[in-house]
């Protein structure tokens, strides 16, 4: 599977993260969904970076730690403010995805 097998959905429930699995964020925790034009230098603390495979938990300067589903760690990129913590998502596009959260939010 690895960055290929790694895809986004977002739909009635919320958005899903599907690799390995997938985790389904619900509306009800998403406090907010915005767009990174600027990614902070990221620093991989626990889980996988290897080329075009990005996936764990990673301090992101002001931003704090993070937790990463991308295949590609350069802007422009999607966060996501959870009752949680922080996602940073890397879909190949961005404006799509934003245009399906502003749809089923």
């Amino acid at each position: 599977s690895g960055s290929r097998g790694m895809h986004y959905r977002v739909g009635r429930g919320g958005i899903a993260v599907h690799h390995v699995g997938h985790k389904l964020y619900r509306w009800r925790d998403i406090k907010s969904v915005q767009r990174l034009d600027q990614v902070p230098r990221l620093l991989r603390t626990f889980g996988a970076s290897l080329p075009g495979y990005h996936v764990g938990h990673f301090i992101a300067g002001s931003l704090g730690t993070v937790k990463v589903y991308a295949s590609r760690l350069k802007p422009p990129m999607v966060l996501l403010e959870t009752t949680r913590g922080r996602l940073l998502l890397g879909p190949e596009d961005v404006d799509g995805f934003l245009k399906a959260v502003e749809r089923y939010r």
